[in-house]
């Protein structure tokens, strides 16, 4: 997890672009840190979001910058996204990638038709995205180097020869993807953000990626499966299965307390 004081070195360098931007910076405040750090620079925003854990295993201004790009195209086509806030980056500062988005008015959390809806429309919408994405094995191979950094002993090998075993069955070509699709990646509107993980692969890893958490946390589940069929249907196994396995090796390098939860799913589902 992000400690506190990553967050603050993130806010600082958040406020630094921000003021060589030209941007107005009027009581700025963290709104979360995870994975990444969200920093809200003013009232009306932007906000900011400066890349963390994940920094310590990909190249996270190659990310930002098909992720920027997936957004723009998807805002210009009226999909229902977060927009960027130019200037969107990514920039670079004191060793940190972030970019600037538009602020989302605060609201309920959206219901799952709604939110299943807008994921659909945003699918619809890539059909015409002609930037170059990464495949989806792409996130799997990166899974498997978070696996091995973060895992040992039986954990380390179901999550890895998982992942292998996974990744050589994938369904080959699809179409542009979130990639990382969970119900928390869906704000109020709703709107859907955090397109780091924008790639080519089948629909249904989107579809995974909605309810692989819920069904094996037993979180969010009600609203997930709603989001479900509203966005297509039920997702092959083996994705879900795939999804799960990325999720634990995540979990471990950021020493999440969910780690146990799933790797208990993971074992009781393990071939034999």
């Amino acid at each position: 997890m992000t400690t506190r004081e990553e967050a603050d070195a993130a806010s600082l360098t958040a406020l630094a672009v921000a003021r060589e931007a030209g941007l107005g910076v009027e009581a700025p405040r963290v709104l979360a840190a995870r994975s990444n750090v969200m920093v809200l620079l003013a009232p009306g925003g932007p906000v900011a979001r400066v890349g963390g854990l994940t920094a310590t295993v990909r190249d996270v201004r190659e990310h930002c910058s098909r992720e920027i790009a997936v957004a723009r195209f998807l805002h210009a086509a009226g999909a229902p996204v977060v927009a960027p806030h130019e200037p969107a980056g990514p920039h670079e500062r004191d060793g940190r990638v972030l970019t600037l988005w538009e602020l989302v008015p605060a609201g309920p959390p959206p219901g799952g038709p709604a939110l299943g809806a807008a994921l659909r429309a945003c699918h619809e919408a890539l059909h015409g995205y002609r930037g170059e994405l990464p495949p989806l094995r792409a996130l799997l191979d990166e899974a498997t180097v978070v696996a091995r950094r973060a895992l040992d002993g039986d954990d380390r090998r179901l999550v890895v020869d998982g992942l292998a075993r996974v990744s050589e069955a994938l369904p080959p070509g699809g179409q542009p993807l979130h990639g990382d699709a969970g119900v928390l990646n869906a704000l109020p509107g709703p709107r859907w953000h955090d397109w780091e993980d924008a790639c080519v692969g089948p629909v249904g890893w989107d579809l995974a990626c909605l309810v692989t958490s819920p069904r094996v946390l037993g979180r969010e589940r009600e609203r997930a499966e709603a989001a479900l069929i509203a966005a297509g249907g039920e997702p092959d196994p083996l994705l879900v299965e795939a999804r799960a396995l990325q999720l634990a090796a995540w979990s471990a390098l950021a020493g999440s307390a969910n780690l146990g939860r799933r790797m208990q799913w993971l074992r009781e589902r393990a071939p034999r």
